[in-house]
């Protein structure tokens, strides 16, 4: 849930430092982004801790910054050999820890970790550095919202268990929260 601050994060962001136009119609879908999120996680009020409110705001402001700065940044030269070089370190660093429990040549670890390696970082940091330059702050911050309710909906179709209801409703707050967004969005661009 941490991690899913982001969008009201960047949204604060591309409004102050880019100047970007919005309405009271984006925090209103702002709020029932999060809400929904929240309900779409099954996440409740005792489950949360100090310490774990303060390392997901981290978690959001971290990756709220990276999204707002990566249409400033991948257009230097070196980009894709520096994101490769961190995705390469950062798995050896995380593979320290589990030396014992990995065996790194077989079949299984290698097709498997290319799989992973091409869809969630070559293949998704190709399309956000295209998409970026391209779309305001906000709308970034709405369409990266998509991977909450893309992600529980392929678990609950390959891993189970299916939803309960709060779940199923958290998941609709989300989607019309998202489609909102993109509605109000184009709205704005579209009286400029």
């Amino acid at each position: 849930l941490g991690l899913f601050q982001f969008p009201w994060i960047l949204f604060l962001l591309g409004v102050i430092f880019n100047k970007e136009n919005f309405n009271y119609k984006h925090i209103l879908s702002i709020t029932s982004l999060w809400i929904g999120s929240f309900i779409l996680i099954g996440a409740n009020i005792t489950q949360i801790s100090f310490l774990g409110c303060l390392w997901g705001l981290f978690a959001g402001v971290s990756f709220a910054t990276n999204m707002f700065t990566l249409p400033k940044t991948t257009s230097h030269d070196f980009i894709k050999v520096y994101i490769f070089g961190i995705a390469v370190i950062t798995a050896l660093f995380c593979s320290m820890f589990y030396i014992q429990e990995i065996s790194l040549f077989t079949t299984n670890t290698i097709f498997y970790g290319s799989t992973i390696a091409i869809l969630g970082q070559i293949i998704t940091f190709e399309l956000l550095m295209f998409s970026t330059k391209r779309i305001s702050s906000i709308s970034m911050a709405t369409l990266t919202t998509i991977e909450l309710p893309v992600a529980m909906i392929i678990s609950w179709i390959l891993w189970g268990p299916l939803p309960n209801f709060m779940k199923i409703f958290g998941l609709i707050i989300t989607l019309v929260s998202i489609i909102w967004l993109v509605y109000e969005e184009y709205s704005i661009n579209k009286k400029m």
